[in-house]
């Protein structure tokens, strides 16, 4: 487990820089192992369960924005990352290589969930943002000014919620989740452009399946989307 007030070297989804000046949020990232890589319904699941604690600590409702923002109020406050990887497995490399990272002989992948959630914005990050054609974001304080999260009690909640669904999701696949998933869709109906390298499709966002895939309604059918950057 990390966790950070200040950012100066992070990534986002597509290699995208990630610099969050000290005391404007809060981010961390918890590492767990699993018997494989997971699907890409993990990230979604990790959204449920961060967006559950949150609203502990204010009263606005919390949306996601597929595949992993947080949103309140139609702004961005916050997003989860999930990187994985998995050891190459020799013979030769059995000894050397950490003991938790085998099951029965066979590497197991290593799962590394981000988080980062805005607490503090100022106007040179809005600025920042609104030059790079981001989402307009908000935080924790705007949310609820007279009850603003103490830190500590923030990430607590946060690792907490995280290490749940690493713990279970490789159990349970991503059907405890699906659910709540739906009710805090903040796509379900919206007309979007889905672009992925050179590929662009547009329609109506129509949910996700049980892989975590969303769900595309253009003119000739349904899509599934993997993996895109999504605009509205």
């Amino acid at each position: 487990m990390c966790l950070a007030g200040h950012q100066s070297a992070g990534k986002g989804r597509g290699g995208k820089k990630w610099h969050s000046p000290a005391g404007a949020g809060l981010l961390l990232s918890v590492s767990r192992t699993a018997p494989q890589a997971p699907d890409g319904s993990l990230a979604l699941a990790l959204g449920v369960a961060v967006a559950e604690a949150l609203e502990s600590f204010i009263s606005a409702n919390v949306a996601l924005k597929w595949p992993n923002d947080l949103v309140a109020q139609n702004r961005k406050l916050g997003g989860i990352l999930v990187e994985t990887s998995t050891p190459a497995f020799t013979p030769q490399r059995r000894d050397a290589l950490a003991p938790e990272n085998f099951e029965q002989g066979a590497p197991k992948t290593r799962i590394v969930a981000g988080l980062g959630v805005n607490m503090q914005i100022s106007g040179e990050q809005r600025r920042s943002v609104a030059s790079k054609g981001g989402m307009n974001p908000i935080s924790l304080s705007e949310l609820d000014s007279q009850r603003v999260a103490e830190a500590n009690d923030l990430a607590a909640a946060m690792i907490t919620a995280i290490a749940g669904v690493l713990e279970t999701h490789p159990v349970d696949g991503f059907a405890r989740w699906q659910e709540s998933w739906r009710q805090r869709d903040w796509l379900a109906g919206r007309r979007i452009e889905a672009v992925s390298g050179s590929e662009r499709h547009t329609g109506v966002a129509g949910g996700v399946d049980s892989s975590g895939a969303l769900l595309l309604e253009e003119s000739d059918g349904e899509r599934r989307i993997l993996s895109a950057e999504v605009r509205t």
